[in-house]
């Protein structure tokens, strides 16, 4: 490939694996990206226990979430800038180290201020997995199994979205939250080595990293999320207003500048297209209304409700079970039945679930209330391969590090608007804050179940088959 050459464009866009190495290769690359979700959403039911134990606020403690997913927001789109320069391997491998390092960190935190600085470092781990995940999905698969091996992708995510509360509930009522984080390092040891030695080599593509773009970006994208937290918080109109008026002046400028540039720190290209704008957006939907229900039952539940962590990580056990009964058939159909279809499917059943535990809620029944967390977690699973498999369609051969940046920064993003809502209800309703963000769930899940049906099925469908043939 001659210098000047698009630098998206990796020398080695597919290697061939013998098929057990091929298994090894796609463990070790779910393994990473599951352990990168877990350690996200794991804290969730955890927050009650830790914010008595570290003596903050309920409010407060919500720092422990919000600084992962800060850190792993601002920094994906740069960190997959380089690791189109050093490959997606080291880019992983740099990931669970980070990751590794910084939950040693995080056990050992007796204050809220050296557990948030911990969490920071994980979440850039977790944003050099995140980063690498759906192309080194790509290298490593042939045409034939690529669809097949982004919806077991989609699944695994799923479920490390779905089974991060309950298990980290579980660890907590056997244990205590320090655990949450030692289970981390012979995890993120065992990830590592299997990267290290079952993936192929991946080279580095040609053409510079524009370090003062990348500066931009994420200085763009630090003033957006710091001027919306200062604005939830009531904390400094003045600064919050100034803060979000010069993060999005600034990105939409860099926006402008990557549509012309043949060395894109961030994938405009990409975001262009109307579908691929459209997917992203529901995308982030979903996740606020999911991360609105994962962060405040939690509250709900132990503090409303008075049940024990152990019994609510039981309770909230229903989502894992509601998505692993629906997300590998979905991912299995996502090339038998158009796209849009199923992700309506499940935005409806998951919006409507919500609705349903709004409304049981002042009825202290355990087992009504697990049935709706359940079907909750069924459209979930339906919605979440078919989802991701179309955002990884409509990026053409070369371009996937960039489409897989865009799906999981649509997700981080999600969640992100979605703790900072949970933290802003709760702000202004401690008591009913949990209902209320129940019934937003609820609105917001079928908002996004209409606006992503029915175009998409038709583009998709013509694309998809554009896809595998090149």
């Amino acid at each position: 490939m001659p210098e000047g050459a698009h630098d998206t464009l990796l020398r080695s866009a597919h290697v061939d694996l013998p098929g057990s190495t091929q298994n090894w290769a796609m463990g070790a690359i779910c393994l990473s990206i599951f352990l990168s979700i877990f350690d996200y959403t794991a804290t969730n039911m955890a927050l009650p226990v830790m914010a008595r134990d570290l003596h903050v606020g309920d409010e407060s403690s919500l720092w422990i979430l919000n600084a992962y997913q800060f850190s792993s927001l601002v920094t994906l789109f740069p960190l997959v800038a380089i690791g189109r320069k050093i490959g997606y391997k080291a880019l992983c491998m740099t990931g669970l180290v980070l990751l590794g390092v910084a939950s040693i960190w995080c056990a050992q935190a007796q204050s809220l201020v050296f557990l948030t600085l911990g969490r920071v470092v994980q979440g850039l781990g977790g944003a050099c997995i995140m980063g690498a995940n759906l192309a080194l999905i790509r290298i490593v698969s042939s045409p034939e199994n690529l669809g097949r091996r982004i919806g077991m992708n989609s699944t695994v995510i799923g479920l490390a979205v779905a089974m991060g509360p309950s298990l980290g509930a579980l660890i907590v009522a056997w244990s205590d939250w320090h655990m949450l984080f030692w289970i981390n390092v012979p995890l993120s040891s065992l990830a590592l080595f299997y990267t290290w030695t079952k993936l192929p080599r991946t080279e580095g593509a040609y053409g510079p990293v524009a370090i003062p773009r990348l500066i931009v970006l994420i200085g763009s994208l630090s003033l957006v999320v710091g001027g919306l937290d200062m604005a939830i918080h009531d904390v400094q109109r003045l600064w919050a207003t100034a803060a979000l008026f010069a993060g999005v002046l600034s990105g939409v400028l860099l926006f402008r500048d990557q549509l012309s540039s043949s060395h894109p720190v961030f994938p405009a290209d990409l975001y262009r297209h109307p579908l691929m704008a459209r997917l992203s957006l529901v995308t982030i939907a979903a996740f606020i209304a999911s991360n609105l229900f994962l962060i405040s039952i939690a509250f709900t539940l132990q503090g409303v409700l008075h049940r024990t962590a152990l019994v609510s990580g039981i309770a909230i056990n229903a989502w894992p079970m509601g998505v692993i009964t629906t997300s590998a058939a979905s991912g299995r159909n996502a090339n038998r039945f158009p796209g849009a279809v199923l992700v309506t499917i499940g935005l409806l059943l998951m919006g409507s679930s919500f609705l349903g535990l709004w409304l049981v809620l002042p009825v202290d029944n355990l087992g009504v209330i697990m049935l709706c967390i359940f079907l909750a977690g069924m459209g979930s699973g339906i919605f979440q391969p078919p989802n991701n498999r179309m955002i990884m369609l409509m990026s053409r051969p070369g371009r996937e590090g960039g489409a897989s940046a865009i799906a999981s920064f649509s997700r981080l993003s999600g969640q992100t608007l979605g703790a900072m809502a949970v933290a802003w209800i709760f702000r202004l309703i401690p008591i009913q804050g949990g209902k209320l963000c129940l019934v937003s769930a609820a609105v917001i899940s079928l908002l996004a179940a209409a606006a992503s049906f029915p175009t998409k099925a038709r583009v998709t469908r013509r694309q998809s088959s554009d896809y595998f043939r090149s």
